[in-house]
């Protein structure tokens, strides 16, 4: 490209266009795009403050890949329950980026009120979270121990613990009050 401030400026007026379903594709776009990350920083911030859920939607689902840095923005749309589901897409992302324990508040108030969102992605970013913050996922895994999706796939979950041991108290009869933990 000749032009590459022209194709950057209409690539801006594109983000601020009055169909949502235009702003949605620019967002979606954004990984694709070889951009300055100021540029891409001020389509992210635009989209993050728009009246349209669905273009909330499409910037949470993309922030993580093509801004981790913009940890504050993501933040606000992890917590928004309209933009949750949508966030937690690219969690694996954001935590690669900077570190679980600076999600982690919000990551467990999701594991304990909507634990089918939160097991998908606590088994993708077991792998990936720094061994200093295992203490973290344990907690999380905790919270989870009652649930039968988590429990079968507990063995992918606990790979990435050098130490398995602390999990066997999961597993003691004396700490499973039901009849349902018992058979999971």
């Amino acid at each position: 490209v000749r032009r590459h401030n022209r194709v950057i400026s209409q690539f801006k007026n594109l983000s601020m266009d009055k169909d949502e379903n235009v702003r949605i594709t620019i967002i979606k776009s954004l990984s694709i795009c070889n951009f300055d990350e100021v540029v891409v920083d001020s389509i992210v911030k635009e989209a993050a403050n728009d009246e349209s859920a669905d273009v909330k939607n499409a910037v949470a689902s993309e922030i993580g890949y093509v801004a981790p840095h913009l940890t504050e923005i993501y933040m606000r749309l992890l917590n928004d329950p309209l933009t949750q589901e949508s966030a937690l897409s690219c969690f694996s992302g954001m935590v690669n980026y900077s570190n679980f324990s600076i999600f982690f508040e919000s990551f467990f108030k999701i594991v304990n009120n909507s634990p089918e969102k939160a097991i998908s992605v606590l088994l993708q970013i077991s792998p990936i979270v720094d061994p200093s913050e295992h203490r973290l996922l344990y907690k999380c895994a905790k919270s989870l121990r009652n649930n039968k999706e988590f429990i079968c796939s507990f063995f992918q979950f606990t790979r990435a613990f050098a130490n398995k041991e602390k999990f066997l108290k999961f597993f003691d009869m004396r700490y499973m009050k039901g009849m349902r933990e018992r058979l999971l």
